[in-house]
């Protein structure tokens, strides 16, 4: 065992090394437009003479990588089936790495998955293996059933077979394309999905009730939960919409196939735990959007109106990534992060900068396509919107004014129908009239 954590942590380093590479960088590109941007700091005569000359080349060179990638991420999406012409700058993730950074990661991840390989070379098959180790239980159950049942091995089968579990899943990550084979296409799930499976004798209803059929939810729990805390923990990017998705998606699929996968699992309570802390961060951590006069973000073609509405788009991506976890996190839990932390305290205030109400009402429309129908069952509303409709009635007043108020005020209404503002429902749709 110590062998095996041994080589868990050293994994696990590897794949932090090169997530943080990313987060950092990601973080580094804010700060280097935020100041080049920052009227107030060009105002103090604090610019680019003023700084050594290696800060001055390490920012152009970031500013040249950076628009690299993302000309290629352009490039990409154009030559997709969809074209990409409606997708919002800010949207996608940075998640392109450098060849020698690629080659390394693979140098020191096959470095781990060598020394792995020589962990059980001293130890006979029968202790080695699963089918091993297996073996060895299958017996006692068929010669001694009730000894078996008396000795708790059903309880005892996931702790003991933890260790050979645990190492043929060293190199599994769920986050990232490539790397996360399906649960069911590994060798230890097909040995103990099979475990026992010579009672043809047992009838149905003993089979139901026979505690060997939960075993391959038990050692799901056991290794692969703890195994997916840390990753979330380390390595996950809650501001990367890819990885939050391969996420959510094998979380639900635990939750719907696994019966001890569930909420009163003790594992499962910590693997959200750490999804909500690491929420937290990226909101105290990576959201920044700006706070331009209107006038400066009057013309989109400005680099500070691009750079606002980026981050922008940036919050919005992040607000989706929390609401794709609806009905595995709390509801209460989830509005306060989603609505409280990011949406009022963090992007309403930029949203009443942008100068172009018709602008304003497609931002918002971003938003509310983010929020999960579940929650306006019965067109139940939420405290934490009223903010939120307070500045849509508003800008439902300002465009009453105007000549061309039919499309976004017709956006506002459907908005409001959804979150279930009924009274700010009415008001506006007599605007209509």
């Amino acid at each position: 065992m110590a062998l095996i954590e041994e080589l868990e942590g050293r994994m696990l380093e590897v794949l932090r090394a090169r997530s943080q590479k990313l987060i950092l960088r990601r973080r580094a590109d804010v700060r280097d437009q935020r100041m080049e941007l920052d009227s107030s700091t060009q105002r103090a005569g604090v610019h680019y003479s003023e700084q050594s000359a290696d800060e001055v080349a390490s920012r152009r060179r970031r500013a040249a990588e950076r628009e690299g990638r993302r000309t290629r991420r352009r490039r990409a999406r154009e030559l997709s089936a969809s074209g990409g012409a409606d997708h919002p700058d800010g949207l996608s993730s940075d998640d392109e790495t450098a060849a020698t950074d690629g080659d390394q990661f693979q140098k020191d991840r096959d470095a781990v998955l060598h020394d792995a390989a020589a962990v059980m070379a001293d130890v006979e098959e029968d202790f080695s293996t699963l089918a091993g180790v297996c073996r060895h239980f299958v017996e006692w159950r068929r010669i001694d059933a009730q000894a078996y049942r008396d000795a708790y091995v059903s309880l005892s089968l996931p702790r003991a077979l933890a260790p050979l579990v645990r190492l043929q899943m060293l190199a599994w990550n769920p986050l990232a394309e490539g790397e996360c084979p399906e649960l069911e296409s590994h060798a230890w799930f097909a040995e103990l999905v099979v475990f026992g499976a010579d009672r043809a004798a047992d009838s149905e209803e003993a089979l139901r009730d026979d505690p060997d059929c939960l075993l391959v939810s038990r050692v799901l729990e056991r290794v692969v939960l703890p195994k997916m805390t840390a990753l979330v923990d380390q390595v996950w990017d809650p501001m990367s919409n890819a990885q939050t998705l391969r996420l959510v998606h094998l979380v639900r699929q635990l939750v719907r196939d696994y019966p001890t996968v569930s909420g009163t699992s003790g594992q499962l309570r910590r693997l959200l735990q750490a999804v909500v802390t690491a929420f937290k961060a990226s909101i105290k951590d990576d959201v920044f959007v700006p706070r331009f006069p209107k006038q400066v973000l009057e013309s989109r073609s400005t680099p500070a109106a691009a750079f606002f509405y980026r981050q922008f788009t940036s919050c919005v991506k992040l607000l989706g990534n929390m609401l794709s976890w609806t009905e595995l996190l709390g509801d209460a839990c989830l509005q306060q992060l989603a609505l409280g932390d990011l949406l009022n305290d963090s992007m309403l205030l930029p949203l009443t900068l942008v100068p172009d109400p018709v602008e304003a009402v497609n931002k918002c429309k971003l938003v509310a396509s983010a929020l999960p129908r579940a929650w306006f069952q019965g067109d139940a509303s939420l405290p934490q919107l009223n903010m939120f409709v307070s500045y849509l009635t508003m800008l439902a007043v300002q465009l009453n004014k105007t000549a061309s108020k039919t499309t976004p005020l017709k956006a506002i209404v459907a908005i409001l129908k959804k979150v279930g503002a009924t009274e700010a429902h009415s008001k506006v749709s007599a605007m209509l009239e």
